[in-house]
């Protein structure tokens, strides 16, 4: 005869369904990695053109803003104000705004 317990039924199931999660824990674990695995890399293109952008020096007063689109799309990325008054002693401001 055993002298070791048996058991219980409710032990045994609660086990059982512990085990049951940590294998579907694992399995959704594995079908995640597959799926990163799986992608597509990422892919750009960086287009470098030389071009000379005039910008005026502005009056103090009155700056008037050059724009620049990078895509070309009419939206403007980047505005520059070159500034410089009497009062600066010949130095000149480049202020950039995104």
């Amino acid at each position: 005869m055993s002298t070791q317990p048996t058991e219980s039924p409710s032990k045994a199931s609660s086990s059982n369904l512990n085990q049951q999660v940590g294998l579907y824990s694992l399995a959704a674990a594995v079908a995640g990695v597959s799926m990163l695995a799986l992608a597509q890399p990422a892919v750009g293109e960086v287009v470098v053109t030389k071009k000379t952008i005039h910008i005026p020096l502005a009056p103090s007063d009155m700056p008037e803003p050059v724009t620049i689109s990078m895509a070309n799309s009419g939206v403007d990325n980047f505005s520059f104000i070159l500034s410089g008054g009497r009062s600066s002693r010949g130095l000149r401001q480049l202020l950039v705004g995104a």
